[in-house]
């Protein structure tokens, strides 16, 4: 039996502009409603927002957080 789920490719917008546009796009699994991006000292938090036609999947960025030391 494979525990694997499917995955689909999100496209990360909004957040810093310094983040690389190769970082923008990542898999993540079908079922994701978010995206954690670490980014120098914090992470970059997106939330599912829609399906894009070409089946791709758009997370907008809604905040930021600081890791912990």
């Amino acid at each position: 039996m494979d525990d694997q789920q499917p995955t689909v490719v999100a496209v990360l917008d909004g957040g810093p502009t310094d983040i690389p546009v190769m970082m923008r796009t990542c898999h993540v699994t079908g079922d994701a409603d978010r995206v954690k991006l670490p980014w120098l000292n914090g992470y970059e938090h997106f939330h599912r927002t829609a399906a894009g036609a070409d089946g791709r999947t758009v997370f907008t960025w809604v905040g930021r957080t600081r890791i912990a030391e």
